[in-house]
């Protein structure tokens, strides 16, 4: 593994959080934000009890803020799943029972 490899995924992992740290803070609540980027092209994120698949960095500020959005709506209680890594199709939470 060269040198280069090993800076671009900190760098991404990094950038990742930030993203992530800042637009959450931006969106005004509170959250336990954990992120998954062992796999830079299938990136997952958990808030509470919400799974949230983000798939790729592409568009990842807009996917982070829909997240943000979406994720405030939801009690805090709730559990299941929500899939953003194709913010063209449509939005839809599904519960875990």
């Amino acid at each position: 593994m060269s040198i280069q490899v090993v800076l671009i995924s900190v760098l991404v992992v990094g950038g990742a959080g930030l993203i992530i740290g800042l637009l959450l803070g931006v969106a005004g609540k509170k959250f336990a934000v954990e992120v998954d980027v062992s796999n830079t092209l299938d990136i997952y994120a958990k808030v509470n009890q919400v799974q949230v698949h983000l798939g790729t960095m592409d568009n990842m500020d807009q996917k982070v803020r829909t997240m943000a959005a979406v994720v405030a709506t939801i009690p805090e209680k709730d559990r299941g799943t929500l899939d953003l890594s194709d913010l063209s199709k449509p939005i839809v939470f599904q519960y875990l029972l």
